[in-house]
């Protein structure tokens, strides 16, 4: 394990997930939905900028942690902070007082509106909720659905940091966002699958992959009608459609296991909400 672990000390970037190890993706991205709620505001006020891009990161720090410890805890899976505790570096209740620290900074929700400090609260609580026991929702039959769900939140949660004038478009992009990242927690669980992680039937997941980009085509075709815009969804959707034919194993690992790939992969396409960012800034969503 020294290519993970140094002596002695944790490692942070590696504890909190910033950087991806052992199999364990970084939640770098997922920041992107922030961002996007940022761009869509089109109101750009560096202080409340910075003040909630620090929070909302705290709390991915905080989840993604506190998945790895319990994932090894309760399931004896083999991740970076499993081999901290089985090698002595520190203890199980050390290792929750570490996960939990990142929370500290939560004090700077004290700056923000407070419909943006309900949704980030509803999004730890749901990161929380999606790991731990009682609840351990990651165990449950629909429990993946709570990754789209947190990351609607997050989108959410970065417009109104800057924004008080919802629009309808934004409802509608929150819909684009839960069926994009539904899609995107497709593609994981079929990843797990190849890694040996998850006992599923492939070809139903990717049967239920291919309708959810369906079901994105219709949504996105319907709000087509209220603005064009949507048309960004319409054709990314079909070529995700059509790039899913020709899926397979070292594709899926691409995608969950390099920084760039989601972006300028067609299967994954994630420039899809870069476009929206790009015409949130010019007002045009």
């Amino acid at each position: 394990m020294r290519k993970y672990e140094a002596l002695g000390r944790v490692n942070f970037a590696y504890f909190f997930r910033i950087r991806g190890v052992m199999n364990k993706n970084s939640w770098l991205p997922s920041l992107m939905y922030v961002l996007l709620g940022y761009a869509i505001a089109a109101n750009f006020n560096p202080f409340i900028l910075v003040v909630n891009t620090i929070a909302i990161a705290s709390i991915f720090m905080c989840i993604f942690a506190l998945n790895n410890l319990f994932d090894y805890w309760i399931d004896k899976e083999r991740n970076y902070i499993g081999c901290l505790i089985n090698k002595k570096e520190m203890s199980f209740k050390k290792g929750v007082a570490y996960c939990l620290l990142p929370l500290t900074a939560l004090f700077l929700l004290a700056f923000l509106p407070s419909i943006s400090v309900v949704l980030a609260i509803l999004f730890l609580g749901f990161g929380i909720a999606y790991s731990l026991p009682p609840f351990r929702l990651k165990t449950r039959k629909r429990g993946w659905l709570v990754n789209p769900l947190c990351a609607a939140l997050v989108f959410l949660e970065g417009f109104f940091a800057v924004s008080g004038n919802p629009r309808v478009e934004v409802i509608m992009l929150t819909v684009i966002i839960l069926l994009f990242h539904s899609y995107a927690e497709g593609l994981h669980i079929l990843t797990d699958y190849h890694l040996g992680e998850k006992a599923i039937n492939p070809e139903k997941t990717k049967a239920l992959i291919r309708r959810i980009v369906l079901l994105g085509v219709i949504v996105s075709a319907g709000f087509f009608l209220f603005n064009p815009v949507f048309l960004v969804t319409i054709l990314f959707s079909l070529i995700r459609l059509l790039y899913l034919k020709n899926i397979d194993k070292r594709a899926l690992y691409r995608l969950r296991f390099r920084v760039l790939e989601p972006f300028i992969s067609p299967i994954y396409s994630a420039y899809e909400l870069a476009i929206y960012g790009i015409l949130g800034v010019l007002n045009v969503v």
